[in-house]
């Protein structure tokens, strides 16, 4: 389901939740702030979306990915196709295609889970995660994966 690009005109902006209580969620929010992505749409940590918002984000939320409203709360995206549309946006119309392409969008996905997957370990919360919501268990399969791949291709690498 994808977002038009030029919202219509309606008394809400579109919504983008994140994780409030991880450092780097904040910082990427702040950033992308900084360069212009998020002009014209509201950014609030997750924990504090309330009312009609909060059901329907509820819905669609998983642990450690952001989640973007529409300005009518009809259309919803998460991950990397929240942070795809984002870029869209500000790039210009060539560039912004080429994120639809399957195996750019691939990356943009693994990448994208990769981080959600071990950012607590980067940079730990400065308060306690979301109760609502506890790291679902293919987290911690997707670590030990990951770290098996990284080992196995450093004794591959290192003579």
């Amino acid at each position: 389901m994808m977002i038009p690009l030029q919202p219509p005109d309606t008394s809400l902006d579109p919504l983008l939740a994140y994780d409030g209580d991880c450092r780097m969620c904040i910082r990427s929010i702040r950033s992308m702030e900084m360069l212009g992505l998020l002009k014209g749409i509201e950014t609030q940590p997750a924990a504090l979306v309330a009312g009609d918002d909060r059901e329907l984000l509820d819905s669609y939320r998983r642990s450690g990915e952001m989640v973007l409203l529409d300005a009518q709360r009809k259309d919803v995206l998460t991950g990397a196709a929240a942070f795809r549309w984002l870029l869209q946006r500000r790039l210009p119309r060539g560039l912004g295609a080429l994120l639809d392409l399957a195996p750019l969008f691939c990356v943009m996905c693994m990448g994208y889970r990769s981080v959600a997957a071990w950012r607590r370990l980067i940079s730990p919360p400065v308060s306690a995660p979301d109760p609502t919501f506890p790291e679902p268990r293919w987290i911690a399969r997707y670590r030990l994966i990951g770290s098996l791949v990284l080992i196995g291709l450093l004794i591959w690498l290192v003579p």
